[in-house]
């Protein structure tokens, strides 16, 4: 039952940690873009997925270092 209950609110604070990450990262680009918007032109592609979650990008690194390390089957 605490094993449960551990997970639980474990898993609720890494929620809570991702979606204020988010939430942070947005206003600061918000902030950013207010300031710089008369001079910017242009979106780039790497500005629209710099508003991705830390844990996501995290995520993303492992699985391709993964792909790296494991060898692909041949078939």
């Amino acid at each position: 039952m605490k094993s449960s209950k551990s997970r639980n609110i474990l898993f609720s604070l890494v929620l809570i940690a991702s979606i204020s990450s988010y939430l942070y990262i947005n206003s600061v680009e918000t902030n950013a873009n207010i300031k710089c918007e008369a001079k910017k032109s242009l979106v780039d592609e790497e500005d629209k997925n710099s508003s991705e979650l830390p844990d996501v990008k995290l995520i993303k690194k492992i699985i391709e270092t993964g792909k790296q390390l494991v060898p692909a089957a041949r078939l």
